[in-house]
């Protein structure tokens, strides 16, 4: 250290010396010159190499220089400043001969001045930038990673770009063996659909997978995999459940007696469905729910039998848990199979007058369950078979895309639950041949099923996997309890993380593991001399605050290989690149078709009666001649049709004028063409609503109609009021003895 403080100070020794022998070189005019201008003269030196020995012992400085500062000087600055006064300093003495020699001396002392503090500016801005280069430990979390995609025919191969060794590298995560499960944890917009799910669906079925996809945004992505099936000419079929559309929903009814074996089958179905309506559990008021729940499903498959009326679905298991409970309670503890499950209501039946408070609550808790899932869309859908659930069955392959729109997603949760339910029991079987079959779903901590870790933890052996996204492990502590979701996580093979949370990047971080890493530290002598110590210190290879701090699209984690084809590196962590073949299908304006369609001919004639009528009482003269700020006052005669086609003063103006700022009316042909299209979908919206309507009245009917009849086979008397309106009283109800 010694040694570099006195090199420096021979250099500015140095420095000043070439100074005083320019000075004096330039002082100096006289004929024959002093000894310093002879001594030069004689040994050729010209100004410019005066000049030139002066700037290397400013390189010298600059090199050699430890000053340390937190505050980095500005390099900008520097350069600017530097250049400007290398170029005063180069001008020849002759060019300035107009100033004194003293002044000219002066220009270059104040430039040689400022070029000696600039060299130790320098010093300390490289020896600063050196101290704290690699700030937040980038370096040392890169690392060499796989650069060679290795395909086998059911491997997932995503490409992406690594940082290591000062550049970034093309790379290749090879899920080889995703049949172990594939869990990605990431953030809302941290790129898990682009990224992972839209490139996984496309390359499975170009492997000829058989899938469940679970779309929580409908129809975003069952568009996108519609697409792909089509562009890919798929040969698997393809059904769509969409739970809060039946016009481009198949039908399924997943408690059909072809799933559903006994009455634990249906425990379990009925436990899925009020915990997945329920975050909160009340281990008695739901649980007295699940019992009552599992009895309707019981019962309206003994009802099936007896009665040869398709009865056993979730739509008429809705139906019949809004009748009556004096009037379903007897029939229900008349199956001694499931007495077990209705015990607690029966006991709440008898002592009626001490605890009539909680019966309610038993019976209330069933009803809150269901009351928000009833709709005539979903009545209609879980009522009948257009496909069974056995999507990986080689003679009938299927792709299957199963959601709601987001706004409904929590709503419909306990139904697309139960689904996954039965997909992954009539899926996962043994010895048994399958087609190569996933389930794929972004947010996927939305759905419960009871049977996921069996799933994850055996399905690799009969060739069903599982590709899991959600934004972290919290949010899968929200549906399953603590323990059992670490246990489903731990037991998952590949692991995938983008920007995460404190607990989910802690964990992932510690998954993925240490590593000997670099350090470089600063130290400062006695003596006020800054010097650097280098050595080695495990730490984590991908830290939990780089978790953290992710972009959209970066991610980090593990895979495994398998026994015959092994990886050596199994740990991953870069920028990752979309598939360019994708993008062209994301494009292509297909979408899913509509599979309820109402009657052409009704429609046109429901049409041109409303069109006529339209023309005959000068709808379009009075709306075309009329101000908007009069519209309402003028057009009452014609409520019916602003009330018919849903527009209110908003939407008469803008139907009204083409430009709302100029108040530009538009032409009476135009305005027709609009209010036409309008009211033909309007009419074709309320056939298919007619339609829909006339299917819950069926449902309704084949319920009451057998309600009414067992309940007189029973207790030998007709039911003389409504089954479901509890205003419509008009008999005393049953009694204890009656029941029992």
């Amino acid at each position: 250290m010694k040694s570099k403080q006195s090199f420096i100070l021979f250099s500015v020794i140095f420095y000043f010396a070439a100074f005083f022998v320019l000075s004096s070189v330039i002082m100096d005019d006289t004929i024959d010159g002093n000894a310093i201008h002879k001594w030069t003269s004689r040994r050729d030196i010209s100004e410019n190499q005066l000049k030139f020995f002066m700037i290397m012992p400013l390189i010298i400085i600059a090199n050699f220089s430890k000053n340390y500062s937190e505050k980095l000087p500005k390099i900008e600055n520097i350069t600017v400043i530097g250049l400007v006064s290398l170029a005063i300093l180069f001008i020849p003495a002759n060019f300035l001969i107009f100033l004194p020699r003293a002044a000219i001396v002066g220009i270059y002392f104040l430039c040689f001045a400022t070029n000696l503090g600039l060299a130790f500016m320098i010093g300390t801005y490289l020896f600063s930038k050196k101290a704290i280069r690699d700030q937040f430990n980038d370096e040392n979390e890169t690392f060499e990673q796989t650069r060679e995609k290795i395909e086998t025919p059911f491997s997932l191969n995503l490409e992406y770009e690594f940082y290591f060794e000062g550049k970034w590298n093309k790379g290749w995560v090879n899920l080889i063996n995703v049949f172990a499960g594939i869990w990605i944890f990431g953030l809302m917009n941290s790129g898990k659909s682009f990224t992972w799910f839209l490139q996984a669906i496309y390359q499975f079925i170009k492997k000829d997978y058989t899938l469940a996809v679970f779309d929580y945004k409908f129809p975003e992505l069952t568009n996108i995999t519609y697409k792909m099936h089509k562009r890919l000419k798929s040969k698997n079929n393809f059904f769509v459940l969409c739970l809060d559309d039946a016009t481009v929903s198949n039908r399924c009814n997943p408690i059909s007696n072809r799933y559903i074996k006994s009455v634990q089958d249906m425990d379990v179905l009925s436990e899925i469905f009020i915990k997945s309506n329920n975050n909160q559990f009340d281990k008695f008021f739901d649980g007295s729910a699940q019992g009552i729940l599992t009895a309707i499903m019981y019962i309206l498959r003994v009802w099936e039998r007896k009665h040869g009326i398709p009865v056993c679905s979730v739509s008429h298991a809705m139906i019949l848990s809004s009748v009556k409970i004096d009037y379903l309670l007897p029939q229900l503890l008349s199956q001694r199979d499931i007495l077990a499950q209705v015990t607690s209501v029966r006991d709440g039946f008898l002592a009626a007058e001490s605890s009539s408070g909680q019966l309610a609550g038993q019976l209330g808790s069933l009803a809150n369950n269901l009351r928000s899932l009833i709709s005539k869309d979903i009545l209609y859908i879980l009522s009948g078979n257009d496909f069974d659930l056995e999507l990986n069955n080689p003679d009938n392959p299927k792709i299957l895309c199963i959601g709601s729109s987001q706004k409904k997603a929590q709503i419909t949760a306990p139904i697309v639950s139960v689904f996954f339910e039965i997909i992954a029991r009539e899926t996962n079987v043994v010895n048994k041949k399958r087609s190569p079959f996933m389930i794929l779903g972004d947010e996927f901590a939305r759905v419960f099923f009871k049977s996921l870790p069996e799933y994850v933890s055996s399905g690799r052996s009969n060739q069903c996997g599982i590709m899991a996204g959600m934004q972290g492990i919290p949010q899968l502590e929200e549906r399953l309890k603590k323990e059992v979701s670490s246990a489903i996580v731990d037991i998952t093979a590949n692991l995938i993380c983008g920007k995460a949370g404190n607990e989910t990047a802690k964990y992932v971080s510690e998954r993925i593991g240490k590593t000997n890493q670099k350090r470089t530290n600063l130290q400062e002598s006695a003596e006020g001399e800054y010097s650097f110590n280098h050595g080695t210190d495990k730490d984590y290879l991908v830290s939990q605050s780089r978790i953290s701090t992710l972009g959209v699209g970066e991610f980090c984690g593990t895979i495994v290989d398998e026994y015959n084809l092994k990886i050596k590196q199994k740990r991953f962590f870069g920028r990752f690149l979309f598939d360019k073949n994708i993008t062209p299908i994301l494009e292509d304006n297909n979408e899913i078709e509509k599979l309820i369609k109402p009657d052409p001919v009704r429609v046109e004639h429901f049409f041109q009666l409303h069109k006529n009528e339209m023309e005959t009482y000068g709808f379009f003269d009075t709306i075309s001649s009329t101000k908007s700020g009069e519209l309402y006052q003028k057009i009452y005669i014609f409520d019916f049709y602003i009330l018919f086609l849903e527009l209110d003063l908003d939407g008469l103006e803008n139907l009204i004028y083409k430009d709302l700022s100029s108040r530009e009316l538009r032409e009476i042909e135009e305005l027709k063409e609009i209010v036409y299209e309008r009211l033909r979908k309007k009419i074709e919206s309320n056939e298919i609503d007619k339609f829909l309507t006339d299917h819950q009245n069926q449902l309704y009917d084949q319920i009451e109609e057998i309600v009414r009849a067992e309940y007189f086979e029973m207790m030998g008397k007709k039911i003389q009021d409504d089954l479901f309106n509890v205003e419509n009283k008009t008999e005393t109800l049953i009694t204890k003895e009656e029941l029992f």
